[in-house]
């Protein structure tokens, strides 16, 4: 557009946008306010030009801040000022003329509105009731108070529920004699998979007993089963599940089941490891149902010591708990089983033509390691037959006195 269309348009507002911009002194209330209705439309411009532009040109600031004077309160964002001033190129903040637009704006000392804009959450308030309870049961998990305070069927340690106790725990830990009787272990923190080949290994020998990997020295074979786990431990199900557990040491017992099940198998569907997921879970389950169980059974033991007597709401307690076991148990070989068959049966199928790459050149490179030795025992052999060559020159008593027989000197 030339600069007689310009004034067309525009009129003097060119000018004091000139005039302005070369004494700096323009600000929000100084933007131009009375364009006429035209420019409100996207201006005609050469794409070519446009493409190759090295900054904004005046139609364009124009335009912008005649979008900016609308709500000045409510900026517009980068995508929406790409739009005005780039119509229908769809270009966002990360393009070369996004940041054409972004650089004219920070001139202005103008800030857009970002596309996303996170706020923290912080504590939610707490009653005097509350925060009695809170600083009357130190022997309950945050997770466990939130619940009860908040009327909450279910939390977890992620839970902004939990994080407020958490907080004015610590609160009364530094300002109190309020001391925790159980401790809200990794509450809070998210899982963190490995990324690394030295990540993935670390993993595997800290889970896995008899097992040493060495990310310098890994064969071809075990270094994809250390790309599979990091694969499968950063799976969103696996850390979904992993946060839902509120105690370090069960958190723990997840890891460390399911990674021993699945660190070298580097063929397992979705399904198979959904099933371990749930095979990790049962674990954690039995965990939780024997402690159970044994706080029941040291109880009975009190009560039994105190009064001479078994309570029978006890009894019947450690029944259930024990029935539990028993099917948390039997659920387990079950899973266990099932993934066991399926997997020889996949291995099964895939005998014959189906192998791998990978397979393939573990082969060759066994076929040369027992080439190489072959070649190396031949050698030994002539140089034996040399020697026994050399030994014949003697007399042939001498031979027969310490017993020298080439086939025994050669074959042993």
């Amino acid at each position: 557009m030339e600069d007689k269309d310009l004034d067309e348009l525009f009129g003097d507002d060119k000018q004091e946008l000139h005039d302005k911009q070369s004494k700096g002194i323009v600000q929000n209330n100084d933007i131009v306010a009375n364009f006429p209705p035209e420019s409100n439309k996207a201006l005609p411009t050469d794409a070519k030009l446009i493409k190759n532009a090295t900054e904004l040109s005046d139609e364009q600031k124009l335009l912008i801040l005649k979008r900016w004077e609308q709500d000045p309160e409510n900026p517009p964002s980068i995508e929406e000022l790409c739009e005005i001033a780039y119509p229908g190129q769809s270009k966002d903040g990360r393009s070369r003329e996004g940041r054409l637009i972004k650089k004219y704006l920070s001139e202005l000392n103008f800030q857009p509105k970002t596309k996303t804009e996170y706020e923290k959450k912080g504590d939610l308030p707490l009653s005097n009731e509350q925060r009695e309870f809170i600083k009357n049961n130190p022997n309950m998990r945050a997770t466990e108070i939130a619940c009860v305070i908040f009327d909450k069927s279910f939390l977890t340690a992620l839970s902004q529920e939990t994080r407020t106790v958490l907080n004015y725990q610590k609160e009364l830990e530094k300002n109190t004699d309020f001391k925790k009787e159980i401790e809200d272990n990794d509450a809070g923190q998210e899982y963190r998979p490995p990324k690394t080949l030295e990540h993935a290994c670390a993993r595997i020998n800290r889970n896995v007993d008899g097992v040493n990997y060495d990310s310098k020295k890994l064969t071809p074979t075990k270094k994809k089963q250390c790309f599979n786990l990091i694969s499968y431990l950063h799976s969103y199900r696996f850390s979904h599940h992993y946060n839902l557990i509120n105690s370090s040491e069960d958190r723990k017992l997840f890891e460390n089941v399911f990674l021993k099940y699945i660190y070298n198998k580097g063929d397992l569907s979705q399904e198979d490891l959904d099933q371990y997921l749930a095979l990790a879970n049962e674990a954690v389950a039995e965990s939780s149902i024997k402690k159970n169980i044994l706080r029941l059974e040291q109880e009975q033991e009190r009560s039994l010591a105190e009064t001479g007597r078994l309570q029978m709401n006890l009894v019947d307690a450690m029944k259930v708990s024990r029935d539990e076991f028993n099917a948390c148990r039997g659920r387990q070989d079950k899973l266990y089983k099932a993934l066991e068959v399926e997997r020889a049966k996949r291995l099964n199928e895939r005998v014959g033509p189906q192998f791998t790459l990978l397979n393939i050149v573990e082969a060759m490179k066994n076929e040369e390691r027992r080439r190489t030795m072959l070649e190396e025992a031949e050698k030994r052999n002539d140089k034996i037959k040399g020697e026994i060559t050399r030994l014949s020159a003697f007399e042939e008593i001498i031979c027969q006195i310490h017993g020298i027989d080439e086939d025994l000197i050669i074959n042993g």
